[in-house]
């Protein structure tokens, strides 16, 4: 802990509110059309996908919700907001992702929107945590908080997602990818990886 310096960011507002309260209304109202066979089973999973909800490979009725967080970060808030979701609408548990996500298993389909909305409460989201797309962008666990850093590279990680999201929304992309931001010990530069 001697290595680790405190940093001078709010630990209680997440920087970046990356919600859209009407991609809930927009998932349940896709749900029901889809319920109703007005939607076809390829494009709704292309749609799925796309706001961050796997289907299960036993049964279309559940899902497992993909929820980002982006560069690493959560707040006391959505920790809480998790929590109280995971034991509501899932499982009773939340599985922490290598590239920092949480996922919600065995979700009911129609409930997916009230997961959305209640993400939406405390800035958080699932679009495009799944399917061909920019998944997440991460940081080293370190990032901001490590005296041997050359810059945190946290707020280039926050900005490089919410860019993503501007300019490719709704693009499809040919292969999932999950980026990773870190700053190197003892180099000059920014060094990003791919993982996908």
């Amino acid at each position: 802990m001697s290595d680790l310096t405190k940093t001078s960011v709010d630990s209680v507002t997440p920087k970046i509110n990356w919600a859209r309260i009407d991609e809930a209304d927009n998932f349940a109202n896709t749900v029901k059309l889809y319920r109703q066979g007005k939607y076809d089973e390829d494009s709704f999973r292309r749609f799925r996908l796309q706001h961050g909800a796997y289907g299960t490979r036993m049964t279309s009725d559940y899902a497992m919700v993909r929820v980002k967080l982006p560069a690493g970060e959560i707040y006391p808030k959505q920790f809480e907001k998790l929590s109280q979701l995971s034991e509501q609408y899932s499982i009773g548990s939340a599985h922490f992702s290598t590239r920092e996500n949480i996922q919600l298993h065995w979700v009911i389909l129609e409930d997916v929107s009230e997961i959305f909305r209640s993400l939406a409460e405390v800035g958080l989201t699932s679009r495009e945590a799944c399917g061909n797309s920019v998944r997440n962008v991460m940081c080293s666990p370190l990032s901001g908080v490590c005296c041997d850093e050359k810059f945190d590279s946290t707020p280039y990680a926050l900005q490089l997602l919410n860019s993503f999201y501007e300019i490719l929304w709704h693009k499809v992309f040919h292969v999932n990818s999950n980026l990773i931001l870190h700053v190197v010990k003892n180099m000059e530069w920014l060094e990003w990886l791919m993982l996908d």
